[in-house]
């Protein structure tokens, strides 16, 4: 099949929406489809796009200078079109509801393409501030509701989905991880802010409120105001809200318990998943956290609020731990319970939960949706092979 994925966010910008989409992408053509990314260029000082190396073809639209009329989109549309005439979709998978749900609906429908929007919940959620914005809310709505299926990453998702559109063109699938290239062994680079063999919690995740780090912080204030200084928190990842976070930790004397470590991927972001004690994940709110999959993968328990995604993913006193959102108490009880426990029975459990996760299962539930899509117009599936192109990346402006 020939296959768009539609994204406003990809790589090189790194966080869940923008993982799920390559992954998914690297997948589809590892299984013999023929994938396009269809994609906003990075801002600027958000990193610099190196689309050849990806074994895909990456089209490129300029930022819509207006997400409330019509006409400011009209580079997602122009960039969709294009591709599609290259290519000729048989399917446009659009990830998020608006505006490129939006768009690839209103695409799809002009030219009989069936179209698949998965809601990984920023746009949708009763928090988001596009309710608030008649409407653009309108438009999401009619998007959901005018799409040939929706799928959703979590129950969560998938309940705020049912109360929008019809429940019986909603699925359930939810995020992968790639549990191969996670789990192979790394070796500690003396060079890494940490010492080899230190024994630590983790925590790898954007530093802003919705996350809940600053919670985890006054968990730890807890542990340590009980005795607890000889436990080590790592913090990986950044955010707008270091500067606060970082004066937190000093106003109350737990430097020597908490390490800063910026934003981390690859062999380090491995290494610190396979040797974490744990992996803690306050967040207020979370539609789906590839961390917990990837903590997950490595074996490693997980700490975490019982909200969103999460009821999913932690099976409670299985996996790990679930405690009540913005319970700074409860979540430094479940820190020190799990600090002093033997977690081997946990961490083999945590391993086979993942297998549930592994990209190959997820790729399949959508190759499957996709067929099944397709099938329903009785038209043939559309010849030209993007594999043939995968190593230039289109593009639409700059």
């Amino acid at each position: 099949m020939n296959i768009c994925l539609l994204s406003p966010t990809f790589l090189p910008k790194i966080g869940g929406a923008e993982i799920v989409v390559a992954s998914l992408a690297e997948h589809l053509t590892q299984a013999g489809h023929n994938v396009a990314v269809v994609t906003q260029w990075p801002r600027r000082g958000k990193g610099v796009a190196n689309d050849s190396a990806f074994a895909y073809p990456v089209i490129r639209y300029k930022r819509p200078w207006s997400f409330t009329l019509s006409l400011g989109m009209h580079s997602i549309w122009k960039a969709l079109a294009e591709a599609h005439k290259k290519y000729r979709f048989d399917i446009i998978h659009c990830h998020l509801v608006y505006p490129v749900g939006y768009v690839g609906v209103k695409f799809g429908r002009k030219d009989n393409i069936p179209v698949i929007i998965t809601a990984h919940g920023s746009d949708i959620r009763p928090t988001s501030r596009y309710r608030r914005k008649r409407i653009i809310w309108q438009r999401i709505t009619n998007s959901l509701k005018n799409a040939d299926h929706l799928t959703a990453i979590s129950s969560q998702m998938k309940e705020i989905l049912h109360s929008i559109a019809d429940s019986k063109k909603v699925t359930c699938i939810p995020n992968g991880i790639d549990i191969e290239k996670l789990t192979k062994p790394v070796e500690y680079q003396p060079d890494w802010p940490i010492d080899a063999g230190q024994n630590f919690i983790l925590y790898i995740g954007s530093l802003k409120h919705i996350k809940g780090i600053d919670i985890l912080l006054q968990a730890v204030n807890v542990i340590y105001r009980q005795g607890g200084g000889e436990m080590k928190l790592i913090v990986a990842g950044k955010g707008q809200m270091r500067d606060e976070l970082e004066q937190f930790v000093i106003d109350n004397d737990m430097q020597d318990m908490v390490v800063w470590v910026g934003e981390v991927t690859g062999r380090f972001k491995r290494y610190l998943l396979q040797n974490a004690r744990f992996v803690v994940i306050p967040s207020r709110s979370e539609s789906f956290s590839l961390v917990a999959l990837e903590a997950l993968s490595c074996g490693r328990p997980i700490i975490a609020s019982a909200v969103g995604g999460l009821v999913d993913t932690i099976e409670d006193g299985k996996t790990g731990k679930l405690v009540p959102p913005e319970n700074s108490q409860a979540l430094a009880d479940a820190i020190v319970e799990m600090w002093n426990s033997d977690c081997s029975e946990i961490q083999e459990n945590a391993k086979n939960k993942a297998k549930l996760y592994d990209w190959r299962n997820i790729t399949s539930q959508y190759i499957e949706l996709y067929e099944k899509l397709h099938e329903s117009r009785g038209e043939p599936m559309c010849s030209p092979n993007l594999r043939g192109q995968t190593h230039r990346s289109a593009s639409t402006g700059g």
